[in-house]
């Protein structure tokens, strides 16, 4: 019998929840959320994500990549919380605060506003809740 740390991850969780976290992404970032915002906050960056062009899908692609990336992160790390004798919140907090870190601090050297930085950081953090909530009561 395996007992690695892989055989306890789910890959079809880890698929779905990459998907469904790629939808809130696009929600979040889309002008019925934050979008126009966004752009506001961005000044000099252009529409990252234009439906019209043709670099549309490998751009869809990479971002479900790294998506994918930030999800395995998250299952992978979830049965130590057991491990560790400490709740799975515990580990999606050491994962949200190494990541926003990582996240925030070019952001912040780049001199974007605070407004900015924390409408990715918020989005970052309803993205590890989704996570941890869909892979620890994953239905099938």
């Amino acid at each position: 019998m395996d007992y690695s740390i892989f055989s306890l991850v789910h890959e079809v969780a880890v698929l779905g929840t990459a998907a469904v976290v790629l939808a809130l992404t696009t929600l979040w970032y889309s002008p019925l959320l934050f979008g126009r915002a966004w752009i506001t906050l961005a000044k000099h960056h252009h529409v990252l994500f234009d439906e019209t062009s043709r670099s549309y899908v490998p751009q869809l692609a990479a971002a479900f990549v790294g998506q994918l990336i930030l999800t395995s992160v998250v299952a992978l790390a979830l049965p130590f919380g057991a491990v560790l004798a400490v709740s799975v919140w515990y580990i999606a907090g050491l994962i949200f605060a190494v990541a926003a870190a990582g996240m925030a601090l070019p952001m912040i050297y780049e001199g974007k506003g605070w407004r900015y930085v924390v409408l990715h950081v918020a989005f970052l953090g309803i993205s590890v809740v989704v996570n941890v909530l869909s892979l620890t009561y994953w239905p099938w």
